[in-house]
């Protein structure tokens, strides 16, 4: 089962991930018209503001050009002028998608009927010269868009207003959006206004201009989703590799090590001893082979009970590691006996680590057993006239029994 573990993570990823990727496209789906045709309006709106605003700016610098050189005309002279300019320029020109502009006169700015009267309109040029009335209301939309303008206008002197109109050429109505500015200098309000459904090709236009980079988010999605697997893939195969890897290590070790004592197994020293005498025989440096045997170890265990005795071995091995290097090897041999390899030691050498190893056991002290722990120590080292380790290790043995023979705790080189 924990093999499987990334697997199952993996799908309930990829499940979630999925419904995710589902919803977005449900809501994308829902969402992608209604954020087109506002961003669509935004700009539109913006348009038709700039196109007021610029009028204006416009009807500023004929009306100052007009005083300029024209210094005898009066301002309504001026006015008249201006008028018959605008009129000539707004029934001339035509804007983009149907839109278009107008112009109305305040005549009281409280409201009511007759509070202004329409002077320029080119798509109800017959309406020209009609008085206007905020009390009008609008049948399709319910509101009074006369009353929105003229509120408008006052507090902040231009305003947006929806209402319902006829289109431009047409005696269809629709829903349409107006900016009207007021220029103060005459009392005209200039308006401009663009009916929603105009905004429907550039709607259709923005939704294609998603489509691509929704495509292209799908692919970085898949492609994402694609690196993921792989990712997970390869990892789920590199923790089952390591987890092959370390259960051949742990058999490996329980192979090369002895489980009571963690000296070095047998097998492994074998091989051990195996290399280093081939290694001398190649011209390395010589290597000390030590035989150890604790003295009366079978007194341990008839006395006190194989617990104690398996606890002098542990012990035992504990010191020895403590006072030999790392690159030396201890190996168990069998029962009490172990094998010291010493790798690049000096015959000169063997009398202090004797001695070291000899004061080192002497320390280890086993609670509720009386006698002390001692070991006889048969040294010896590679020999030219060896034809292998094994002569090296008799004459180890041969050191080792004599040493018992005159009375243990000691050591004899061989």
């Amino acid at each position: 089962m924990v093999y499987y573990r990334p697997f199952i993570i993996f799908g309930i990823g990829l499940a979630l991930y999925i419904a995710a990727i589902f919803t977005m496209f449900v809501i994308s789906n829902k969402n992608s018209a209604r954020v087109a045709f506002e961003s669509t309006l935004n700009l539109e709106k913006t348009i038709i503001k700039e196109s007021v605003d610029n009028f204006i700016i416009d009807l500023e610098q004929t009306k100052n050009q007009l005083k300029h050189d024209s210094p005898e005309m009066t301002d309504k002279e001026i006015e008249d002028t201006l008028f018959k300019y605008i009129y000539t320029r707004l029934h001339s020109e035509q804007y983009q998608d149907g839109t278009y502009m107008w112009i109305e006169k305040v005549l009281n700015y409280d409201g009511g009927d007759n509070y202004a009267i329409r002077l320029v309109h080119p798509n109800l040029s017959e309406t020209e010269g009609d008085f206007l009335s905020t009390n009008e209301i609008n049948p399709v939309t319910n509101t009074r868009p006369y009353k929105e303008e003229l509120d408008g206008i006052i507090k902040d002197g231009s305003v947006y207003i929806e209402y319902a109109f006829k289109e431009l050429n047409s005696e269809k109505i629709s829903p349409k959006i107006c900016y009207s500015k007021l220029y103060k200098d005459y009392d005209w309000i200039i308006c401009m206004g663009i009916n929603q459904q105009d905004l429907q090709h550039y709607q259709a236009a923005v939704i294609e201009g998603i489509k691509p980079a929704r495509m292209v988010f799908i692919f970085l999605s898949i492609l994402l989703l694609i690196i993921l697997m792989l990712a997970i893939l390869l990892s789920s195969q590199q923790i089952t590799a390591n987890r092959f890897k370390e259960r051949e290590l742990a058999l490996l070790d329980q192979l090369n090590k002895d489980s009571l004592t963690h000296a070095i197994a047998r097998s492994l020293g074998e091989n051990i001893l195996k290399k280093e005498f081939s290694n001398f025989k190649n011209g390395k440096p010589n290597t000390v082979i030590a035989m150890l045997d604790i003295d009366h170890f079978k007194l341990f265990n008839d006395e006190y009970g194989h617990a104690v005795g398996d606890q002098v071995l542990i012990d035992f091995v504990n010191v020895i590691k403590k006072t030999t290097r790392t690159t030396d090897s201890i190996i168990r041999w069998g029962g009490d006996e172990f094998i010291l390899v010493l790798e690049g030691v000096s015959l000169e050498l063997i009398e202090v680590i004797a001695s070291k190893l000899q004061h080192a056991i002497s320390t280890i002290h086993i609670k509720g057993v009386i006698e002390d722990v001692t070991v006889s120590i048969g040294f010896t080292y590679f020999s030219e006239s060896d034809s292998s380790y094994k002569d090296t290790l008799n004459r180890a043995d041969e050191s080792l029994y004599i040493i018992k023979q005159s009375g243990r705790n000691n050591w004899r080189l061989g």
